[in-house]
């Protein structure tokens, strides 16, 4: 025998359950806790899980969330194989639209997590849809639904390795625990630097870990103006957000990223590989070996007065680079002087634009108005590229 689910129902039901989990805590989670509470003996420990106790009270005979991280929903259902649908929607659009009614509703509005479509744009959708959905399809004619509103913070900082059979998991993650959130507070530091002060107290630590029952976080509104991301900074930070993959004319898939110090091994190489006309018309001369001092002077820069863009494509080992863009700054910061090669065997693929639009993209955001190279007169395809840039000969 079938059983007819309606959509307004579904719906429905899945708001209420998202408005529901927002300011309830479950009853045995309460107790144990109220338990752990009458058997402490540390008063800062008891007051911390006193705390914890009146907020849930509060939030319970208020309807406010327990926490402004409202999550992203992730939603579990079991759908009977006898089951029978009503209305216009599909089950994930039913869902959803529950997501989105619970979200915005109006007594008890929830913090939305989810971006649109890039997520480089960073839009946020306002209703937090769409959310996660997982499906299983199962004997009878009930409809089963779970749903969590889990914080975007736990799916925005992961970590992935493979261990061995005898590795142990839990050795695994107290190791990597601590790595990241000391790296996110340092990129925070460097990112943001009008956040003044941040403070975490009380810190529960046990034998299994650390739990942050309070945190705090001091803005001062009067350094938002910064000229630049690190201007604040006497030593810029290796900027990972230049990183991004490419594919050429003929299909090759390089990565472009800003140039490392590790870098120094495969730029000697590139350097020597190149063929001798290569190296003349970048360097303008003959330049017969590559020193120690030359690579260190090309890998090791600072992302601010100087920054060198590299790109590069898979080996059996490693990777090689096949071309590099730089610009170094003139006395006057608003002004640089570029120059670029690229591998004898990657020309004609249109490397040599992407890597220059990237590099001018980045100066323009680093306020350098004023771009000028040297090229030479017997350079034609390097000066055809330059007048499709923009730039104008002198």
């Amino acid at each position: 025998m079938s059983t007819l689910i309606r959509q307004e129902d579904l719906i429905e039901s899945v708001a209420d359950a998202l408005q529901y989990i927002s300011y309830y805590h479950p009853p045995d989670f309460i107790r144990a806790l109220h338990a752990a509470y009458e058997k402490e003996a540390n008063p800062a420990a008891r007051d911390a899980m006193a705390q914890i106790l009146i907020n849930s009270r509060m939030c319970a005979q208020g309807h406010r969330p327990i926490c402004q991280d409202t999550g992203i929903v992730t939603a579990f259902l079991r759908v009977g194989m006898d089951v029978r649908w009503e209305g216009s929607m599909g089950v994930s659009e039913m869902v959803n639209e529950g997501v989105r009614r619970a979200y915005l509703h109006p007594d008890n509005m929830l913090r939305a997590s989810i971006l649109e479509d890039p997520d480089g744009a960073r839009k946020n959708t306002g209703d937090n849809t769409p959310c996660v959905i997982h499906y299983d399809i199962v004997p009878g004619a009930k409809v089963e639904v779970h749903v969590a509103a889990k914080g975007g913070g736990s799916e925005a900082k992961t970590k992935f390795a493979m261990l061995n059979p005898s590795d142990s998991v839990v050795d695994w993650v107290l190791q990597m625990v601590p790595l990241m959130g000391l790296l996110r507070v340092s990129d925070l530091v460097c990112a943001l630097p009008w956040v003044e002060e941040m403070d975490i107290n009380p810190l529960l630590l046990d034998p299994t870990g650390a739990i942050a029952l309070d945190a705090r976080v001091v803005v001062d509104a009067s350094h938002r103006r910064l000229d630049s991301r690190y201007s604040h900074l006497a030593i810029h930070p290796y900027p990972a957000a230049l990183e991004a993959r490419e594919r050429l004319r003929d299909g090759m898939e390089v990565t472009i990223r800003p140039i490392r110090p590790e870098d120094a091994e495969n730029e000697t190489a590139f350097i020597t590989q190149l063929s001798e006309e290569s190296r003349y018309l970048r360097f303008l001369s003959i330049v017969r070996h590559v020193t120690p001092e030359m690579v260190a002077r090309f890998t090791q820069i600072d992302y601010d007065r100087e920054m060198a863009l590299i790109a590069t494509r898979k080996k059996e080992a490693g990777e090689s680079i096949i071309a590099v863009a730089r610009y170094v700054r003139d006395p006057n910061p608003a002004s640089a002087e570029f120059a670029i090669v690229v591998a004898d065997n990657a020309q004609r693929k249109g490397l040599a634009a992407t890597l220059m639009g990237r590099l001018i993209a980045h100066a323009r955001f680093a306020g350098i108005e004023k771009m000028r190279g040297l090229v030479l007169a017997s350079n034609g395809s390097m000066l055809e590229l330059m007048n499709r840039l923009g730039f104008e000969e002198s």
